[in-house]
């Protein structure tokens, strides 16, 4: 679904569920990915509030940040994704744009995380 009034979604999911929220800023993205996986790592329950407001709180195994493309009109991964179990060195760190293979938009990266 497009929203290109909230072009970034952090996806986390873990045991039967996943759960997105939209953001404007890839900025604001980041920092709510980087929040919830500094809680998710010590093993506990993080607050999370959803696309249609709803906050719970959940046991998260993955963590994913995307971006909203609108030459292809598709979400494609701004960033490397983070496990519990095995986390990759690139974890929630900004995908290089050549590696994507279509154009993206002018902001994909803001003013903070580019790569």
């Amino acid at each position: 679904m497009q929203n290109t009034d909230m072009p970034y979604e952090v996806r986390i999911g873990g045991a039967g569920f996943s759960q997105v929220a939209r953001f404007a800023t890839v900025e604001e993205a980041y920092a709510e990915a980087h929040r919830v996986r500094k809680t998710a790592e010590t093993g506990e329950r993080v607050a999370f509030t959803n696309l249609i407001g709803r906050t719970g709180m959940f046991l998260v195994l993955g963590i994913r940040i995307n971006g909203w493309n609108p030459s292809t009109n598709t979400w494609l991964s701004h960033a490397g994704p983070w496990t519990a179990k095995k986390t990759p060195a690139d974890a929630l760190t900004p995908i290089p744009a050549d590696w994507h293979g279509v154009p993206l938009p002018d902001d994909w990266y803001g003013q903070t995380t580019a790569a």
